[in-house]
Formats: structure tokens, sequence, C-alpha cells
């Protein structure tokens, strides 16, 4: 039976919810250890063993995504995330996971990384420029600034994946 750790971003429901239905599944063939803060705590820990874990956040204003403001807000809870990579090291060179799976959770992935675990990444297809040109997206200046910024982002937030899971309800 193979050990899988799963990490699982906390902010909103999205991450929970799907990678609740690839938990469940992956449980029935291996042994998962799920990480997880915030929302996706609170919906996972009811039906599966979760490990609390401090979540990045996002701070939104006017319906948008404040970035200076999430990034002062991440920046000072970056002690209690260092902490939390710490003990996700540990477990990683006590249980010796076979595979890490991030859906967008950095703790995870950096740890990963750092262990020189394998690493999955869970993702969205507007990350994806395969998606962008299947779909002749062709974006204008500020979009592609938009979708630039986001790729930075999400190469920050998920390191060195060894492969990358394209979710979409669009085909």
């Amino acid at each position: 039976m193979v050990t899988i750790f799963y990490g699982v971003a906390g902010e909103g429901y999205g991450h929970a919810i799907r990678s609740k239905i690839v938990i469940d599944e992956l449980k029935k063939r291996h042994k998962v250890e799920v990480f997880a803060g915030g929302k996706a705590y609170s919906y996972i820990s009811p039906s599966c063993p979760t490990n609390r874990i401090t979540s990045l956040r996002f701070v939104h204003r006017r319906n948008s995504v404040s970035i200076i403001r999430t990034a002062l807000l991440n920046l000072v809870r970056s002690p209690l995330v260092l902490i939390q990579l710490v003990k996700i090291i540990r477990l990683i060179r006590k249980k010796k996971p076979s595979l890490i799976i991030s859906d967008f959770e950095p703790i995870v992935s950096y740890a990963a990384l750092l262990c020189n675990v394998p690493c999955m990444s869970v993702n969205y297809p507007f990350l994806n420029n395969t998606y962008l040109r299947a779909y002749r997206i062709t974006p204008n200046l500020k979009t592609k600034i938009d979708y630039a910024l986001t790729l930075l982002i999400n190469w920050i937030l998920c390191p060195k994946k060894k492969t990358e899971i394209v979710t979409t309800f669009f085909h």
C-alpha cells in the first residue's frame, strides 16, 4: 500500500470539494495523509482524518483579490507557515510518502521539493497553455498581464511539479 500526502488549499470550498472526491477514491487503494487549513479543513475533517495547517489567505477588495494586501497578510503569517513546513518535512521523513499531491497548497509543495518527493499538482485549465491554444483564447494586453501574473503566482505557490492534472467542466 502506497503512502500519499495530499494538501488542499484552504481558501474557499472549491479545492476542498474536488479534493474530497479524489481523496475518497485514493483511500480505497492507498494510505492517504491529508493536510488542509481554513475552509478546506472544516469541509474535509468531519469525514476524513485531516492534519490542520496554516493556509495562505487571499484578501478581497471590491470583488477582486488585492495583491498588496494579500502579500502583506501572508507575510505576517509567514512564521506560522514556516512552522507548518518544518512539521510536514518531519512527517515526510518519518512516513516516507511515495507521492505528494497538492491541490494548490503551497506548504506541501515546498515540503515535497525540499525532501525530493515527487509532487503532482491539481490545477485549473486557465493555468495551462495547451488549454488556451486549444480554445483559441486570444487575450488583450491586460488579460495577458493578468495571465502572466497568475502563472508567476502558480509557480511560486506550487514549485517543481512532476506532473499536473488539469480539471475542467469544458471539453
